[in-house]
């Protein structure tokens, strides 16, 4: 994830990357590490192609609503956990975890780290 995959281009020299993982169980693991972001004040899945902003379908950080700022400059692990198919929100409500899944395999869905200074996304990148 990087300030340049947002849309439009943010000049941030933050970086991040989202580790999934499915279960037989039909859930989906996740951990999203953080490096050099400022004010965070959420992160999501949400649903797009690149280049096009999309709605929430996941909450990551917090896992869910409202959004919670960390103070100051963050590196490390910022979210990690189980999403199953009660956690999946917007569009994707009803299709749960394999509606997901089958974005993410269409690659039409991005994972964004938002920032007091950046409210729309600081930092993003396709989930594949």
């Amino acid at each position: 994830m990087k300030g340049e995959n947002e849309t439009p281009p943010r000049p941030s020299l933050a970086q991040g990357q989202l580790v999934l993982r499915r279960d037989n169980d039909g859930s989906l693991h996740y951990r999203l590490l953080v490096a050099g972001a400022v004010d965070i004040t959420q992160a999501h899945i949400h649903l797009a192609p690149p280049g096009v902003p999309g709605p929430v379908v996941a909450w990551l950080y917090p896992a869910a609503p409202p959004a919670q700022l960390i103070p100051g400059r963050f590196n490390g692990v910022l979210a990690e956990g189980v999403l199953t198919d009660a956690g999946v929100v917007g569009p994707l409500a009803g299709q749960g975890v394999a509606g997901l899944i089958a974005a993410i395999e269409a690659g039409n869905a991005y994972a964004n780290v938002h920032t007091v200074q950046y409210p729309p996304g600081e930092i993003r990148g396709q989930v594949k």
